[in-house]
């Protein structure tokens, strides 16, 4: 009796000992490269990389548009299965689904990384010598992240339509960078008050000029406004607005 009450609490030992082990090893980190922004500078170097939040935008919509035209005869340059934009503009959905840098990736790459903003922003701790800056990259993130669902929604979801916006299915409304949240599709409806929410909080933190022209700034932040406003089909919004001046 003695050794089986022994045998227990060894092994009870043995996986307090494992649980504990396992929880460190989870802890680690991949790779020792890898930081955890942590400071306001850091939060700033991620929504300065301009190759992501600026220039690598999605295309699908003006390349499949009627907007330009490729005569026939140079068609065929476009059936190459690299290019994606001729892809779109012929419609070879088999391409357009494979390629690894779609426009939903590319879109929800944006929203990954301001979501990664949000996320620390709050964390750090807010003192007078900062909290222009942490308004100011809070201001960004919420821009950026408007403007890839607003993009996405022009794509992926139908036309905005008051009568019918909140049975029709919007995007992906992503809050939190936690791979463990399911993503589910929104409501039209839901989709575009998500973005009016973000750009009006934008509006209010960000600065009239920005330090540097590829940072969003108030008046981008409101003449994104202008153009959500545009795409419901809310016409006098659009060009008054709900405040009187941008300053």
């Amino acid at each position: 009796m003695k050794i089986n009450s022994l045998l227990l609490f060894i092994s009870g030992l043995l996986s307090v000992f494992y649980t504990s082990s396992c929880k460190k090893f989870l802890n680690e980190k991949p790779d020792k490269k890898l930081v955890v922004p942590k400071t306001v500078a850091d939060l700033q170097a991620l929504l300065d990389n301009n190759a992501v939040m600026n220039r690598t935008d999605a295309a699908f919509d003006e390349a499949s548009t009627t907007d330009y035209y490729v005569p026939e005869i140079n068609q065929p340059y476009l059936q190459n299965e690299y290019d994606y934009l001729g892809a779109a503009y012929t419609w070879q959905n088999n391409v357009l689904l494979n390629h690894p840098k779609n426009d939903w990736f590319n879109l929800y790459n944006v929203v990954g990384i301001a979501n990664t903003t949000l996320d620390f922003v709050d964390g750090i701790e807010r003192k007078s010598s900062n909290s222009l800056e942490l308004d100011n990259i809070k201001g960004q993130a919420l821009f950026f992240k408007a403007r890839a669902y607003l993009k996405a929604a022009f794509l992926h979801a139908k036309a905005y339509d008051e009568s019918t916006a909140d049975q029709d299915l919007g995007i992906v409304l992503r809050s939190t960078t936690d791979f463990n949240v399911k993503s589910v599709r929104a409501s039209v409806k839901d989709t575009y008050d998500s973005i009016l929410s973000h750009l009006e909080q934008a509006a209010e933190l960000l600065p009239v000029i920005s330090k540097h022209q590829m940072r969003p700034s108030k008046p981008a932040a409101y003449a994104l406004l202008a153009r959500t406003w545009l795409s419901m089909r809310n016409y006098k919004k659009a060009l008054y607005g709900d405040r009187k001046s941008v300053v």
